[in-house]
């Protein structure tokens, strides 16, 4: 696969990164305790809103 090609987050439908799509970008620490920014892309508004269900995630921070 391309490296232009990622994997919706919550749905598993193939993203083209250089088009268009809902993403959230969380700071997170590693396992090693650093902090890190996580980048999360979604196909849609609608998986991006369950993902953000499942995990609780409450933040309205989002970029397009």
């Amino acid at each position: 696969m391309d490296s232009h090609y990622l994997s919706c987050v919550c749905c598993t439908t193939t993203l083209d990164i250089t088009e268009s799509h809902p993403i959230i970008i969380r700071e997170e620490v590693n396992e090693i305790g650093e902090d890190v920014r996580v980048t999360y892309h979604f196909c849609s508004g609608d998986c991006r809103s369950q993902w953000k269900s499942e995990t609780e995630y409450n933040s309205d921070t989002v970029a397009y």
